[in-house]
């Protein structure tokens, strides 16, 4: 990821090492809810973007046995559509 970063143009280097938190958005509303997660609606501060975020609960998660399924998922999202990075809190 360093070598990536050395070689982006300058005034893209802050935006790509910036961290992006929970605290980056405002919540707008759940849109959905599932046994081990749920997405919000949310608008990213700094862009005025709007995005769903899914934010999983990992003891649920390992309570059902879905660490294979999450991962999988995650790998399914990553190949079709934008998805910013999987966080683990």
């Amino acid at each position: 990821m360093n070598d990536f970063i050395e070689n982006v143009q300058p005034e893209l280097k802050d935006k790509i090492t910036d961290k992006v938190t929970i605290n980056s958005f405002s919540l707008i509303c759940v849109i959905g809810k599932g046994s081990y997660a749920e997405v919000i609606l949310a608008r990213k501060k700094d862009t005025g973007k709007i995005y769903a975020l899914k934010i999983l609960k990992k003891n649920k998660i390992e309570a059902k046995n879905q660490k294979n399924n999450v991962r999988a998922e995650r790998n399914i999202l990553v190949k079709h559509i934008l998805l910013l990075d999987l966080y683990i809190d």
